[in-house]
């Protein structure tokens, strides 16, 4: 009886479900390359962090193991075996992705097929845009060893000069097109890869100098951090030196295309310090992340993405928007609904007189945020403005130091966190005076503020007036600034010292429910599941009777449907247009509250180790929204896989219920208009 799954096979299954978007023949060429793309970021990152720390812990000679009883080094072994046979499945849809396309105009050709006027436009393109960004870098005993960037292609050029066979390293800039047009129309987009243009003209590089071989490289790094932030004083200053040395990570991947040179790369491979299953042999081209850029003849609708223009609320132009808060908790649901809501309010903020204070969490940022022009402008203005800016955003870190650094520059307060946990709560809180009185407007999500990802990955919020969670609100923000311990709020709960006790209570009530002869459920959407004592909780639940549907997009390290373990539970799993992000924690006797949003997933890390809310949602006509949008979600049978009892996914692949479409289209006055619709269509499914 299987009881656990290991959570990185976990989320290479997940990836794996990346991957049937691109075989998925009913969407556009374009959406097809996008999962390609997707596919590929994700390996990538997931190689980075999920991989490098395997092989810290393994060159550390830790025989610790993970709740399937694996130790590191037979994760290692899985992973690598796993990962390419994906990868192998990557470039087969890849290449029939193509060879479609090719049908349709779009076509990536070799330099040989090329005509010679052709061939001669691309080399006045290749001597004016391409050779002055170039830079050779030679390999011999005279010089240390170059650095080899992450995530970068390379050429392993092996030379003759004189008598002597050198060997020459040429990176591909990343700052230059992938796809080089030989001839873009209405009719025809044709192109040839940047790094085959420049191999086809190494001589203008090494002049008067034999070219014995050319060999297409790429690494990936270890880009695990690990701070010690034991005495750091200066945690700024900490972050920016982990950074650069993230440059000289440990190679965990190299990525080499068929036909190499064996004896060059068997030379780069000692220097590189590169273990034999790290070694993955590659057709061409190599790092698809590029293909999502690609774009076929103009205007053709196979090349374009799929299109979606997230709704404004009517409700909020009828009157003033601090009005319409006090009146009524407004839900909003991105991408369906638009994200400008939020950057209006903090934009009306920092310039309304009444408006005494902005204090905000920012995980993550787009890099053109008009959430942070406001909030200059509000510290600029006088305003109290208080940010706390997570400097351990993986990859994000960067951006997140320059954000830091603009606010204090006009004066905002600007923290970074409490030591030793990352703070992964999205809320922020607008004072205001008020006829000579403070009023607090209070915004609690589940996902960033950013208004790129806001387009793509679906999250639920809440804004609100009620005095109960301005007071949390308050209370949480001193507690993050200062050195409140472990404090006391009504409303709100917070990891790591109260969630994960509260969702076991709520569990424990659903058992003893059951117990009581009454009907015992609960409804979980998370994007990761793998907390072992959470687990062990919910399969408690399912022994006792209670119902459990979850939907887990990513890693779940729970095996449903298995007798005596796991009989009434069902996990299911959404990949889509959308990234599903939101994260809802639902309990049928639960009191005072059963519907709950939460920026937490149910992992160790979100319970132990970061700074998480999570929020009951106590307006009526909100709290049925999440429950039918839940319902809507459930029932999908479109883009859902549901997994069985040996923790494999099954596309239902069906074609009644579309979650996606459906919320995309839906027009909507208010939630109450949202609730009625999707009742009706519900109801009309059931019957």
């Amino acid at each position: 009886m299987k009881r656990y799954d290991n959570r990185e096979l976990s989320w290479l299954k997940f990836n794996q479900r990346v991957l049937q978007e691109a075989a998925d023949e009913r969407l556009s060429l374009a959406d097809r390359l996008k999962f390609i793309s997707i596919f590929s970021s994700n390996l990538d990152e997931f190689i980075m962090v999920r991989v490098g720390s395997l092989t810290d812990l393994v060159d550390a000679g830790s025989e610790s193991k993970d709740l399937t009883g694996r130790t590191a080094h037979q994760q290692l072994s899985e992973i690598y075996s796993q990962t390419k046979k994906l990868v192998k499945r990557q470039y087969a849809l890849f290449d029939n992705i193509l060879r479609q396309a090719a049908e349709e105009g779009l076509r990536i050709e070799r330099y040989s097929d090329l005509k010679k006027s052709e061939k001669d436009k691309l080399y006045l393109r290749f001597m004016s845009d391409i050779y002055p960004v170039l830079t050779p870098l030679a390999i011999d005993n005279h010089r240390p060893f170059p650095l080899i960037n992450n995530q970068t292609i390379y050429l392993a050029i092996s030379i003759r000069r004189g008598q002597d066979k050198l060997i020459s390293l040429l990176q591909i800039p990343a700052i230059l097109p992938r796809l080089i047009p030989v001839e873009v129309s209405a009719k025809v987009a044709r192109y040839i890869y940047l790094e085959e243009l420049i191999e086809q003209h190494l001589e203008v590089i090494f002049p008067n100098m034999p070219i014995e071989s050319v060999s297409r490289f790429r690494i990936t790094r270890n880009a695990d951090m690990e701070l010690n932030e034991e005495g750091a004083e200066d945690l700024l200053r900490l972050i920016e030196t982990s950074l650069q040395q993230r440059r000289w990570g440990q190679v965990v991947r190299l990525e080499l295309v068929e036909g190499y040179d064996e004896k060059v790369m068997k030379k780069l491979i000692k220097k590189l310090q590169v273990k034999p299953e790290q070694v993955e042999q590659m057709t061409d081209p190599l790092d698809l992340t590029f293909t999502i850029g690609i774009k076929g003849p103009e205007g053709h609708k196979q090349f374009q993405f799929a299109k979606h223009e997230p709704k404004k609320l009517k409700v909020l132009e009828r009157r003033s928007l601090w009005q319409q808060i006090k009146n009524k908790d407004l839900f909003f649901h991105v991408p369906y609904d638009s994200f400008d809501h939020f950057e209006e309010l903090i934009e009306q903020a920092a310039q309304d007189p009444e408006v005494l204070a902005i204090k905000m969490t920012l995980y993550r940022v787009n890099t053109d945020s008009r959430i942070i022009k406001s909030l200059k402008q509000a510290a600029q203005s006088g305003k109290q403005v208080t940010v706390l800016v997570e400097l351990l955003a993986r990859f994000d870190e960067e951006s997140n130091i320059h954000w830091a650094r603009e606010l204090e520059k006009v004066g905002a307060n600007v923290m970074y966190g409490v030591p030793f946990l990352k703070t992964h709560s999205k809320i922020f809180l607008i004072v205001r005076r008020e006829r000579n009185q403070i009023r607090r407007y209070v915004h609690l999500g589940t996902g960033n503020y950013n208004s790129k990802t806001a387009r793509i990955y679906t999250d639920m919020s809440v804004l609100t007036a009620r005095e109960d969670f301005g007071s949390d609100a308050s209370t949480f923000f001193n507690f993050i600034s200062g050195y409140a311990d472990n404090p006391t709020m009504n409303r709100l709960i917070y990891a790591p010292d109260r969630l994960r006790d509260r969702i076991g209570l709520m569990i424990d009530r659903e058992i003893e429910a059951v117990a009581q002869g009454k009907d015992g459920a609960i409804d979980i959407k998370v994007n990761s599941l793998i907390d072992k004592k959470m687990i062990d909780q919910l399969y408690r639940a399912s022994r006792a009777g209670v119902r459990i549907r979850l939907i887990v997009r990513g890693i779940c390290g729970l095996i449903p449907g298995v007798k005596n373990q796991s009989e009434t539970i069902e996990v299911h799993s959404i990949v889509g247009e959308f990234l599903e992000h939101e994260r809802i924690y639902m309990f049928a006797n639960s009191e005072p509250d059963r519907t709950f949003l939460s920026s937490a997933d149910l992992m160790s890390r979100n319970l132990d180790r970061r700074i998480e809310l999570m929020f009951p949602v106590v307006d009526p006509d909100n709290e049925e929204r999440i429950r039918l949008t839940f319902e809507l979600l459930w029932r999908d049978d479109t883009k859902t896989r549901i997994m069985n009892k040996a923790g494999e996914y099954e596309l239902l692949d069906g074609a009644t219920l579309h979650a996606h479409e459906i919320l995309k289209h839906l027009q909507y006055q208010d939630v109450v208009d949202f609730n009625r619709q999707i009742k009706e269509l519900l109801d009309g499914i059931s019957s």
